[in-house]
């Protein structure tokens, strides 16, 4: 069993103006250090670690901030793609389910919105993330991907018990790190880490109550 780690970024100038921010990229805040000290710390602990990133800037400048000395660029990695409503206002995101909320479902990718679909992000990274560890030959060390806020909670969504309780989008914060297991070819959702404060998930099926 190897364990893979998923990192938001750090925050950035549209986290700030409550813009939408997928494939679309801008300049991190002036306030983008702020959980980076607890996120090395709870890095470091985790012993050797192989590290990807997406090519956009806020996540290659929080590889930086952890002073992440190798890592490699990975275009699976880049954020969901909201196409025509790339760096609107968010709340004109739609509430699409009722039932999983933040689950976008193919609303950007049926519509002429010119997007993705939740489940086509997760299969992206997904198989992106099952070639990288193809290609290591059985290297065991842990594995740590910086993609983005929105894909990595459609992965997440794709990913965890159906029956536990679910995390809302906006607990995925800037610099949290969510953990899952991956075995015999298949990702389970363990814990998440939310800088400054670290919420442990007991088990895959008893999820912590906030």
């Amino acid at each position: 069993m190897r364990k893979i780690y998923l990192m938001v970024p750090v925050k950035t100038l549209f986290d700030e103006n409550d813009k939408i921010q997928g494939r679309s990229d801008s300049k991190v805040s002036e306030t983008a250090e702020v959980p980076i000290k607890e996120a090395k710390d709870y890095l470091r602990k985790l012993g050797e670690i192989i590290t990807c990133v997406s090519p956009q800037e806020r996540a290659i400048v929080t590889a930086k901030l952890c002073q992440i000395s190798q890592w490699r660029m990975e275009d699976y990695l880049t954020d969901f793609d909201f196409g025509v409503f790339e760096a609107q206002k968010n709340f004109l995101l739609p509430q699409v389910s009722r039932t999983v909320p933040d689950d976008y479902g193919d609303f950007f990718s049926s519509y002429g919105y010119g997007g993705e679909s939740s489940s086509a992000v997760s299969e992206r990274l997904e198989k992106g993330i099952k070639n990288h560890i193809a290609k290591l030959q059985n290297k065991e060390a842990d594995l740590l991907y910086i993609s983005g806020k929105h894909a990595i909670y459609s992965f997440y969504l794709h990913h965890r018990e159906q029956d536990g309780k679910l995390l809302p989008a906006s607990f995925f914060t800037p610099a949290s790190i969510h953990t899952f297991t991956y075995s015999q070819g298949k990702f389970n959702y363990v814990a998440s880490a939310v800088f400054s404060q670290t919420v442990p998930v007991v088990s895959e099926s008893e999820y912590y109550s906030w």
